[in-house]
């Protein structure tokens, strides 16, 4: 089953993070709907963001976060991508290169409780509440 939320609210308890964020599909210029296991997905999620905002000390621009399976695979997803479930978040830091932002974050890993894509020199910086399997910091 689908829920509405207001597209201009914040996620509950995240000051810096909005629906809109959470749930654009810029490829087909539109919204994801999400189930109520995505929403509360999305919220652990915005919780962790709001952390990582914190600590880079400067805001983020998400770039992707909710992705539904079809908009996953449409736009190349990996087929097991927590950005289904929505417990991934691609952003770019503000005023931030992306790699001092993974430099800074790398050492914090464990405490946050997230997994980051090791892939230097992208422009974005990918974490996720995934399972551990063999590191942390992992490439995609």
């Amino acid at each position: 089953m689908q829920y509405e939320v207001e597209l201009e609210d914040n996620i509950p308890g995240c000051p810096n993070f909005k629906w809109k964020e959470a749930l654009s599909l810029p490829s087909w210029g539109s919204h994801a709907k999400p189930s109520l296991e995505e929403i509360e997905n999305i919220s652990k999620t915005a919780y962790k963001m709001e952390v990582i905002r914190a600590l880079l000390n400067c805001p983020l621009r998400v770039t992707s976060w909710l992705r539904p399976k079809a908009y996953n695979k449409a736009i190349g997803g990996a087929r097991r991508s927590k950005h289904i479930e929505g417990l991934a978040v691609d952003f770019q830091p503000i005023d931030m290169d992306c790699d001092k932002a993974r430099e800074i974050l790398l050492p914090l890993l464990p405490g946050l409780e997230i997994r980051m894509e090791d892939k230097p020199g992208s422009n974005w910086v990918h974490i996720d509440l995934g399972e551990v399997i063999n590191s942390r910091f992992f490439k995609p």
